[in-house]
């Protein structure tokens, strides 16, 4: 899901190319802050869609296909409060997509899913103990990296480190020790979570920035290669199959993808053509 430079949100799942797909929404015109996909959370075989407004209500969109979204089914205010609200896949095993929300203080809030989209959706769990994440400028759920069926998360410093959270399956201690998995990052603007685009059943990360869309393979452990961006044409903001919607930067962009194995190595970087 992206939103192009007529501001209209499109989707593009498949090989059959992008078409436009409206959130259903009683200010037709709004400008949502962000949107997150969180995958299906009901069981429906639909994916629903959190919208977050400048006010910071979060609101509930049910899919009804393709198209579009219905009504929103449930919203909650006060998210403000948070720098940053993401959704990482499912932290638990449940099977059901949970929230991440950053604190102004560094704090990582945990909203585990209910599987309940009509009334309460999303219920506090608790706040992770550590409170350091505000030194990321970018926090990215990227669903399932490794293969073991829990959301991680990816984060980068303003200076361009990228390092790699892995999931524990346990909300009392949501990851892992953090690794640091490449550098240089600060050349992208936006970083987005894909999920699987190849079939291989591993997530992806996509970097924005102008240029050719390039494709990253996983083998092994280490740190990121390839080359720097080529300058390009055409605007992406990034979309997740299945899962989350990350945001958007309203600029012009390129599209990078990594795919990561049980752990996260970066070796080759092939052109896959003009966005």
């Amino acid at each position: 899901m992206y939103r192009g430079l007529d501001g209209v949100l499109y989707v593009n799942a498949d090989s059959s190319g992008a078409h436009p797909y409206t959130i259903n929404s009683s200010d037709r015109n709004e400008m949502f802050k962000d949107i997150i996909t969180p995958g299906d959370l009901d069981g429906s075989g639909k994916p629903e869609v959190l919208t977050l407004s400048a006010s910071g209500k979060l609101s509930l969109h049910q899919s009804q296909g393709p198209e579009g979204t219905g009504h929103v089914s449930w919203s909650g205010n006060g998210w403000q409060v948070y720098s940053k609200v993401f959704s990482p896949g499912d932290l638990d095993g449940d099977g059901i997509g949970d929230l991440l929300a950053r604190t102004t203080w560094g704090g990582l809030s945990t909203y585990k899913g209910t599987g309940n989209v009509g009334s309460t959706p999303f219920k506090k769990y608790a706040e992770a103990p550590d409170r350091n994440w505000h030194r990321y400028d970018q926090i990215v759920g990227a669903n399932d990296v490794n293969g073991d069926g829990i959301g991680d998360v990816f984060a980068r410093t303003p200076a361009g480190d990228l390092y790699f959270y892995a999931g524990t399956g346990d909300t009392a201690k949501l990851f892992k020790p953090h690794v640091k998995v490449g550098h240089g990052f600060g050349i992208h603007n936006q970083l987005v979570g894909a999920d699987d685009i190849d079939g291989d059943g591993l997530s992806r990360g996509r970097m924005g920035r102008e240029g050719l869309r390039r494709i990253r393979d996983a083998a092994g452990a280490g740190i990121p290669g390839g080359k720097r961006p080529t300058p390009g044409a055409r605007r992406w903001l990034g979309r997740r199959r299945g899962g989350e919607e990350l945001g958007a930067r309203g600029r012009r962009n390129r599209v990078t993808s990594w795919a990561c194995s049980s752990r996260p190595r970066f070796t080759s970087e092939r052109v896959m053509g003009p966005c």
